[in-house]
């Protein structure tokens, strides 16, 4: 799976609500349980969008991280993230995590 998170202005005040629904959601997955009992591995990459710092030849989309199963590593990537400002590219960020 992969997390693609718009830190664009347009998330002030809800960028807290965002992250910890989106932590909610991996907590989740990461207690998950085949039918056989066995534990699934579950990989997910960090993608951010909407800041206008990041680099415009990559279409303002940042990878965080890649696809890591540590999801205490990506816990503090994702809760370190903060608003900037920017515009959103949504398409890009979705067409930039399916190809990477």
């Amino acid at each position: 799976a992969a997390i693609l998170l718009d830190v664009s202005n347009s998330m002030d005040g809800l960028i807290e609500q965002a992250k910890a629904q989106l932590w909610n959601m991996v907590s989740t997955m990461g207690k998950a349980q085949c039918s056989n009992n066995s534990t699934p591995q579950i990989e997910i990459a960090l993608y951010e969008y909407g800041r206008s710092s990041n680099d415009a030849k990559e279409g303002y989309v940042k990878k965080i991280n890649g696809f890591i199963s540590d999801l205490d590593s990506l816990s503090q990537n994702l809760f370190k993230l903060t608003t900037n400002g920017g515009d959103e590219y949504c398409g890009q960020v979705i067409y930039t995590s399916l190809k990477e």
